[in-house]
């Protein structure tokens, strides 16, 4: 019997690269590994191609996907979405149209305005930039068994009281190993700060 897990579309989270990757490559690299739906900005489409990764959707400008067809070649068959703004809103709008439930977003500049506006939808939203990991908690509670150590900053929005943490300004400490405990004043993004 084989040791390999058998995906099933839309069971894993999809995946949208919005900036070129840089540090979070490793996170990328991992996430791969399940061969999850891939869309590709063009802001981030040189450096994508470069990794040796299959892409599944291309979004933006006719003229960067054109500058790079002799790589896209090698992506056949790929999707392209022309969108001169706007992008990261069209990914979405595919991914929503294509029933995903959770997409996992890298970017350097987290577009949590959007990610609100799809808060109404079924899709979860996960951010991730160079130095964070970023989740939504809709329901005003935010819980996660962590290390003793492990820092989470709050992004945006507010929180009432924690639980096992020590805050220092903005950033949250975990005291012990054990569950982290975020309650909100509403909704929330808290970010883990990744190591």
């Amino acid at each position: 019997m084989s040791s390999h897990h058998v995906v099933r579309d839309q069971q894993e989270p999809a995946v949208i690269v919005a900036s070129p990757a840089g540090k979070f490559f490793p996170k990328l690299a991992e996430m791969f590994e399940w061969s999850p739906v891939v869309v590709v900005l063009t802001e981030a489409l040189h450096d994508f191609l470069q990794w040796d990764t299959k892409l599944d959707v291309v979004v933006g400008d006719m003229a960067t996907m054109q500058a790079h067809q002799e790589l896209l070649n090698f992506q056949m068959p790929y999707k392209q979405i022309e969108s001169l703004d706007q992008k990261l809103e069209k990914a979405m709008d595919f991914l929503l149209s294509n029933n995903h439930k959770t997409v996992h977003i890298f970017s350097l500049k987290p577009d949590t305005l959007l990610a609100e506006k799809l808060a109404g939808s079924e899709i979860e939203v996960v951010f991730f930039t160079s130095e964070m990991k970023i989740i939504h908690s809709k329901a005003s509670f935010f819980s996660k068994w962590v290390s003793q150590g492990t820092q989470f900053k709050l992004v945006e929005g507010e929180l009432n009281s924690t639980e096992n943490l020590r805050e220092n300004g903005n950033v949250y400490e975990a005291m012990e190993n054990g569950f982290a405990n975020f309650y909100g004043k509403g909704d929330f993004w808290i970010g883990e700060i990744l190591k």
